[in-house]
């Protein structure tokens, strides 16, 4: 493991503390959804080059997206997409992430004009009620803000927050590979 992210680090315009950072975030997430090791290291590599930020941003941010993938609200996105998320017809187990990720990547420019990604990720945040501590510092809530003002300004900023880094992924990701 440590060959291969030293290999990563010594290739690309990445740390080995910094993909290590990212891994300890999003580990658990892209395993659940069957993400090898060399899979994710992909992922974060290229989510590091195009978007410029480090570790833990990184890492979180995949961390959200593959747990939002996974939320009722997406799935219907990605159905009414034409996207096939399921890999068999009783909705019982996911296909393999990387397809979906290679089959959003292909359409994207197309998926891009015809669908709000952002509001898809702040209705889903919502739903599962994970206004957290990460939100919050990401989008600088105020102390000052009421509990509904905060929730409204978090919902706003997870959808810009995560959207922006699934638009980086998915424009490179040909790279990931």
């Amino acid at each position: 493991t440590i060959d291969k992210i030293n290999k990563v680090a010594d290739d690309y315009a990445v740390t080995s503390q910094d993909l290590v950072d990212r891994l300890n975030r999003s580990s658990g997430a892209a395993k659940l959804l069957g993400l090898s090791l060399e899979e994710t290291i992909g992922i974060l590599t290229v989510m590091r080059e195009a978007t410029g930020r480090t570790g833990k941003e990184i890492g979180n941010a995949l961390n959200s997206i593959l747990s939002f993938m996974q939320r009722p609200k997406a799935l219907k996105g990605f159905e009414e997409l034409g996207i096939q998320v399921w890999a068999d017809e009783a909705k019982t187990q996911f296909r393999d992430v990387m397809e979906v990720f290679s089959e959003l990547a292909a359409r994207w420019p197309e998926v891009e004009q015809n669908v709000d990604i952002s509001n898809m990720f702040a209705e889903a945040a919502k739903e599962a009620g994970l206004y957290s501590e990460v939100l919050a510092e990401t989008v600088g809530i105020q102390k000052e803000f009421n509990d509904v003002q905060a929730a409204e300004a978090a919902g706003l900023a997870a959808g810009v927050y995560r959207r922006n880094y699934l638009v980086a992924l998915l424009k490179y990701w040909g790279k990931v590979a």
